[in-house]
């Protein structure tokens, strides 16, 4: 999955796509996904130690514009982590679930893991931290993840969200 790291909040909300189901006519809209992959939560390639944590926030919206959030994505790593829960920066309990795993190479040495969990999220929450960001820690039986979305992503999201008239 390609990975963008954006500058302004109209350059997310340019980058949002979004795909209409013609039997249900649920709109799925998310943006491109937003790499974390050091344990302090930088960006940079060259602090990654361990798993990678690609991640994106998501609305599901149906003919009423009624809404549904989240931050979906996986995490990538040598070894299986084992995800169980999320917890934010607040100590705040996140609506956590894994939704599946692959292993989607191996070599003679090792092979690499994708483990895909889904974050449930509320309208408020995401206002709540337009200017902060998001900062989510997954724990699992066998280490833990981070995510990281800059303000500029929650900002470009939101301003989406308006002007499409999604509740």
């Amino acid at each position: 999955m390609n990975t963008t790291t954006f500058k302004t909040p109209e350059e997310v909300e340019t980058s949002i796509t979004c795909e209409t189901d013609e039997f249900s006519s649920l709109t799925t809209c998310k943006m491109p996904n937003k790499n974390t992959c050091s344990d302090d939560g930088s960006d940079s390639e060259m602090n990654c130690v361990g798993n990678r944590t690609y991640s994106s926030l998501r609305v599901d919206y149906d003919k009423e514009n009624s809404a549904i959030f989240s931050i979906n994505g996986y995490v990538f790593d040598l070894g299986w982590t084992f995800l169980e829960s999320a917890l934010d920066k607040d100590g705040k309990t996140i609506l956590f679930s894994k939704t599946d795993s692959t292993v989607p190479y191996c070599n003679q040495s090792a092979c690499q893991h994708k483990e895909y969990f889904s974050i449930s999220l509320d309208k408020n929450y995401l206002i709540k931290h337009k200017d902060s960001g998001i900062s989510i820690k997954i724990y699992g039986k066998r280490g833990t993840a981070r995510i990281e979305l800059p303000n500029i992503y929650i900002k470009g999201f939101l301003n989406y969200i308006r002007n499409n008239n999604v509740k």
